[in-house]
């Protein structure tokens, strides 16, 4: 290994160090590389971000919009749990979020739904077309 590699190594190693929290160092404190360090936090917190996804999946589609609550106010607390999924690889396309926001409705909107697919002729709608409704 070059100095340059040692170097940059050892600098990598403080700033992860650094920036953990003392419950995890346990976890690293014989680790000499960089890599392996981000390796063994990798395999510590992938399965919960596996379990972040379904979570968030869960609130997206229980979502539902109940009859005093505004549509706009609706349409942005679904948003949130899409935008985080977004910043996963694990984000859901338009088509599948209007679905979801749909199903999110109560009865009451559904010939509006209805109608407003019915108006795409067999086009899918855009999320714009949607919330612009």
């Amino acid at each position: 290994m070059s100095n340059e590699y040692k170097r940059k190594n050892k600098n990598a190693l403080l700033l992860l160090t650094f920036t953990l929290e003392d419950d995890i160092l346990p976890h690293i404190c014989n680790i000499t590389t960089a890599i392996d360090v981000w390796t063994k936090l990798k395999n510590l917190y992938e399965t919960s971000n596996d379990l972040r996804i379904l979570l968030l999946r869960n609130k997206l589609t229980s979502l539902k919009l109940n009859g005093s609550d505004c549509i706009i106010d609706h349409i942005q607390k679904l948003q949130e749990p899409k935008n985080e999924l977004s910043a996963t690889d694990k984000g859901i396309k338009d088509k599948e979020f209007i679905t979801i926001m749909f199903n999110s409705l109560p009865d009451e909107y559904q010939k509006l739904v209805t109608s407003f697919c019915a108006s795409s002729r067999n086009e899918t709608p855009t999320l714009e077309e949607v919330v612009l409704l």
